[in-house]
């Protein structure tokens, strides 16, 4: 059983609505006897500041409460830390695709009980340059929407804002190809690409099936790139790409990989679990066994 409890909160996360499920949340905890305490992030690093210090006293276990961009701000310090504390992750996002991933449910009851249950998974992370990351590497003019997108309107019109600021870019921008040469475990490759990812789950950008060999404690990440290619070509693979079916298509480059350097010509911005991490080059490997969750 779970004694100390730190929930990291972003609290403008999602469509601010799950404040009160929070407390609801920590206040059965505490009816068993157990110490809770919530942390709110105010400015960047707060969550990973907050969990390396987490970590150094008696905490056992860690909850984050927000996005994609809160999770990787709490697994990175849990990273960096020695002792390796167990996460419970509860979904707030606008798209929370690791936790769709092992479909953790954000109904108080059930997360609670998930909490009691206490079921440890040991999965996979990765690392791109000093930045390590729970789910995905991606680099492209397609990735480089949720840089754009203002946290207002991420809160106010959720999954909507990535859509409405891609539609408005699209034409213009997405078919702007780059020159990529990689290292993909030690072989040289070169392509003309629209963009790649690197993967730890199936689950990327709310699509279920993008990366659909991924397996998280595998020890391998899964390298994905769309190379140049017409536009009703494009449209065909963004089809697919809802049954999975997309990685069979001429211009869909996907392999296996445990290490992979990326350099642009030119620079292409990388983003990490939705976070911008910086510009190429990058070198992007698997961390094995890196983190241990708690799942359903």
């Amino acid at each position: 059983m779970y004694r100390n409890i730190d929930i990291i909160c972003n609290p403008s996360s999602g469509k601010q609505k799950f404040q009160q499920n929070i407390q609801d949340i920590k206040k059965m905890l505490e009816n068993e006897g157990r110490k809770v305490k919530i942390f709110y992030t105010e400015k960047k690093y707060d969550g990973k500041n907050y969990t390396i210090e987490s970590c150094k006293g008696t905490t056992d276990l860690i909850i984050s409460v927000g996005g994609d961009g809160t999770l990787n701000e709490v697994v990175n310090g849990l990273m960096e830390s020695e002792r390796k504390i167990p996460l419970a992750i509860y979904p707030t996002g606008t798209v929370n695709d690791f936790a769709s991933f092992f479909e953790i449910s954000t109904k108080v009851q059930d997360f609670y009980r998930m909490i009691q249950h206490g079921r440890e998974k040991w999965v996979d992370a990765g690392k791109a340059n000093d930045h390590y990351f729970i789910n995905v590497a991606a680099g492209g003019k397609i990735t480089e929407v949720a840089h754009k997108v203002s946290s207002d309107s991420k809160t106010i019109l959720g999954r909507m804002a990535y859509i409405l600021e891609g539609a408005r870019d699209f034409p213009r921008e997405i078919f702007k190809p780059v020159q990529l040469k990689l290292s993909v475990d030690g072989e040289m490759v070169e392509r003309e690409v629209l963009f790649f990812l690197v993967s730890n789950t199936q689950f990327v950008g709310g699509f279920k099936q993008l990366m659909n060999r991924a397996k998280i404690d595998d020890g391998k990440l899964d390298l994905l790139m769309v190379e140049k290619l017409p536009v009703k070509d494009f449209f065909n693979i963004f089809v697919k790409a809802f049954n999975g079916s997309h990685i069979d298509h001429p211009k869909v480059y996907y392999k296996y990989v445990e290490e992979v350097t990326i350099m642009a010509e030119p620079a292409m911005e990388i983003d990490v679990d939705g976070e911008y991490l910086g510009n190429t080059p990058a070198q992007i490997s698997v961390i094995k066994k890196a983190v241990k969750i708690l799942v359903p």
